[in-house]
């Protein structure tokens, strides 16, 4: 009976192969740490010792690539074999808590103060004693929430879930002892620029007397009758700007402030916390 006669390669053109796979396999392992990273920034790792903190991507042809300087879209191919190794920028985990906690805890602060908005205050009272496991935890049924317009569901599926992913995300705050939290908006307190300073000098108006005025209104509001006209007050600049106040007739201060652009009905919205301070609330 014959045999099949076994094919044998030399040293030279296995070595050759082995280098091939070797760097294969360092393709997939280090396109696998950019393509799974939450980051476009990372630290490159050369073989001669050097290390680059650079932004990285894989082409559409699958090589690993740099952009180019102030580009978002292109960049240039790095050679495989001088890479040693490639470190995603590490986000610190506390980042987000660390900004939500400083929103809710200015927020109840100044609310308190002012007396405005006293259910608001309460609500970011309560926030403001959450850890960050239990942040986590209301951060964690957030997701689920806003993720169900993803999940293809009918529009009665969706709403049923979301209403357990709501009582969920309030159990955190209520086995607390504080008031549910607005939901819809709670995610937007992880991030800066959500409490501001009311820009009275916006423009070519005296900020001081502008400010000054709205302390006024403030007072006549809070001191007023219950159920007044609001105090209002507008002034002009990059957008056209607007306060106003109002005591309920059950007795609650509220304000609200708004920046919208010129001659148009859209544009930002907040709640006021006080006199000059503003709460982000929503665009327009």
């Amino acid at each position: 009976m014959e045999t099949a006669t076994q094919q044998t390669y030399s040293p030279e053109y296995q070595a050759m192969m082995k280098r091939i796979a070797e760097r294969q396999a360092k393709r997939e392992r280090l396109s696998g740490v950019i393509e799974e990273a939450k980051t476009k920034e990372f630290t490159v790792k050369y073989t001669d010792g050097r290390q680059e903190k650079k932004r990285l991507f894989i082409s559409t042809s699958g090589d690993i690539c740099y952009f180019a300087k102030k580009r978002r879209t292109r960049g240039y191919a790095m050679d495989i074999d001088s890479i040693e190794d490639i470190i995603p920028k590490q986000q610190r985990p506390n980042d987000t808590y660390t900004m939500f906690h400083r929103n809710v805890t200015k927020a109840a602060e100044l609310l308190l103060a002012s007396g405005m908005w006293p259910d608001l205050q309460k609500m970011m009272a309560g926030m403001a004693t959450l850890t960050l496991e239990e942040y986590n935890e209301m951060t964690a049924h957030y997701d689920a929430y806003d993720g169900r317009y993803n999940e293809g569901l009918t529009y009665d599926q969706m709403k049923e879930l979301q209403k357990n992913d709501i009582a969920s995300f309030n159990a955190v705050l209520e086995r607390k002892g504080h008031p549910a939290a607005d939901i819809y908006h709670f995610n937007q307190l992880k991030s800066k620029g959500q409490i501001i300073s009311v820009p009275f000098s916006n423009g070519n108006h005296n900020g001081d007397f502008l400010k000054s005025e709205s302390r006024r209104l403030y007072e006549e509001a809070k001191n007023g009758e219950c159920g007044a006209p609001h105090k209002s007050m507008r002034w002009y600049g990059s957008y056209d700007y607007s306060i106003s106040f109002e005591k309920t007739n059950s007795g609650e201060l509220l304000g609200w402030y708004s920046a919208e652009y010129k001659g148009c009905g859209n544009g930002h919205y907040y709640l006021l916390l006080d006199a000059t301070h503003a709460l982000y609330y929503e665009d327009d």
